[in-house]
């Protein structure tokens, strides 16, 4: 049997129901509380000063009289009823403070803080001035033994208190007291109906509830799901898939970002793949020649001289220097280079480094011009001069003869400076300009027309710039050549 997975859609729906259920726990503790509130301060009060009045007025009766049937001498009618419990209930009504609180015109009933005035649901406003003791008076029932009403009028069954009319310790009848108001439910039916009210509510409220959530939660969880079945092509390297999130907020945000993501894994994949093959060209034409040249010396085409073996071996350094520059490419590209930044005079070390070309610059004709300033940088010298050097030696291949390469330095402001390596030509198209930093690149033009690639020199060159937050970039030199602009920080 398959074991049940919460979703966040699940979460969601009972995250909303702990919440709303939490809400309504809250708003029935507060309900109960002012019930309770208006019970303990005000209703049950008022009450017992009711029920000691009724007992006043039964224990009156047991005195005035030796049993029930003399009543006719003292009442004769239900008005008579009244009158003598309203004379007997103002004799006494000094001693209840809270009856003669709530009977008096300046009557407010107190509120419980925070919470609504419950007196108003819980009985009818006092009464007027003038009926007085009435409000309680014409609630009392006189009752025989036999529950028969005798006197006063019985307008509801509910009955809010009882008590016993004693005659030498013998019941001869009942006064009973009714709630006030024939709609008026006693206390304990209120709180019922209030609670029955609250759990209709939160019935309601829930379903509602569940209703909203639910399509809350699928708004929320259709484009996560759009983005997990892109996550599961991307895993099978269909990079090229785009999802479709129709939304403005975060997670359409995240749809994009997701897109973009794709589009450069396709980018990288294809860069990967032309990679490889790029390598595989420039490796094949010098396996080639070594190929060639040794098979026509096995078979005595040419002769086994030193004038042969030195040119295999220069086939070999050049084959072992693109090795070596694929693995430096490599490593600077995969994060792997470590900057040793110290603080460099950039002036001297480039001085020394075209010091170093001199010889075999002017070997091929070739002059070189400085103008380098006193600067100052926290830079790795090892990797600055190692971009110089892959410069110099692009000037060296390409330049022709009686040419000059002009190489300066000085600082552009407080905080940039500015390293430029130049030629006379001949120079690259404009339009191949942003690709010479690309990997093997090959330049169709003059500057190409020996038929050798750029190699991968001014890839590691820009790798190495971008390492020290610097920028690079090839534009036409104001010689009729080719400038290597390069941006460092001071």
């Amino acid at each position: 049997m398959p074991q049940f997975e919460f979703r966040l859609l699940h979460k969601i729906l009972i995250a909303n129901l702990v919440v709303l259920l939490l809400v309504f726990a809250f708003v029935f503790a507060i309900n109960y509380s002012n019930f309770s509130w208006v019970q303990e301060r005000f209703i049950q009060p008022l009450h017992n000063d009711e029920y000691e009045l009724i007992e006043e007025f039964a224990n009156e009766l047991g005195t005035s009289i030796d049993e029930l049937a003399q009543l006719n001498q003292l009442i004769k009618s239900d008005q008579d009823w009244q009158d003598w419990m309203l004379a007997e209930g103002e004799k006494r009504l000094d001693k209840y403070e809270e009856l003669k609180r709530f009977i008096s015109p300046e009557f407010s009933p107190p509120s419980p803080i925070n919470g609504p005035e419950p007196a108003s649901e819980i009985r009818q406003p006092p009464p007027p001035q003038n009926q007085g003791l009435s409000f309680v008076t014409h609630r009392v029932l006189l009752l025989n033994l036999d529950d028969d009403v005798l006197f006063g009028d019985k307008y509801t069954n509910l009955v809010q208190f009882k008590t016993e009319i004693k005659v030498q310790s013998q019941n001869i009848g009942f006064l009973v007291l009714q709630p006030h108001g024939k709609k008026l439910e006693t206390d304990h039916r209120i709180l019922e109906e209030r609670y029955r009210a609250i759990a209709l509510v939160v019935l309601a409220a829930m379903a509602l509830s569940l209703i909203i959530s639910y399509v809350l939660a699928r708004h929320i969880t259709y484009p996560v799901k759009k983005l997990i079945d892109g996550a599961q092509l991307m895993s099978q390297r269909k990079f090229e898939h785009q999802i479709h999130v129709d939304t403005s907020d975060e997670l359409g945000q995240l749809g994009q970002q997701f897109n973009e993501l794709g589009a450069t894994l396709s980018r990288y994949e294809m860069r990967q793949k032309q990679w490889l093959q790029e390598i595989a060209h420039e490796l094949r034409a010098p396996v080639t020649i070594l190929q060639g040249q040794i098979e026509a010396m096995r078979d005595g085409v040419l002769p086994s001289d030193k004038e042969n073996y030195d040119l295999l071996y220069m086939d070999l350094l050049r084959l072992s220097k693109l090795v070596k520059d694929l693995n430096q490419l490599e490593a600077t590209e995969q994060g792997h280079l470590v900057l040793n930044k110290e603080e460099v005079a950039l002036d001297y070390l480039l001085k020394a480094v075209t010091e170093s070309f001199k010889q075999r610059f002017s070997k091929k004709g070739i002059a070189i011009a400085t103008n380098l300033f006193p600067v100052t940088a926290q830079v790795d010298s090892q990797r600055i001069e190692q971009v110089i050097v892959n410069l110099l030696e692009n000037c060296f291949q390409y330049t022709e003869r009686n040419g000059t390469v002009y190489v300066s330095v000085y600082f552009v402001s407080d905080k940039q400076i500015r390293i430029c390596v130049e030629d006379t030509g001949p120079g690259a198209p404009e339009s191949s300009l942003p690709q010479l930093f690309d990997r093997l690149y090959r330049v169709d033009s003059a500057r190409g027309s020996k038929g050798l690639s750029k190699g991968v020199g001014l890839s590691i060159c820009q790798n190495i710039i971008l390492a020290h937050n610097g920028t690079i970039r090839a534009v036409i030199s104001k010689y009729g050549g080719l400038a290597i602009d390069i941006r460092l920080p001071t």
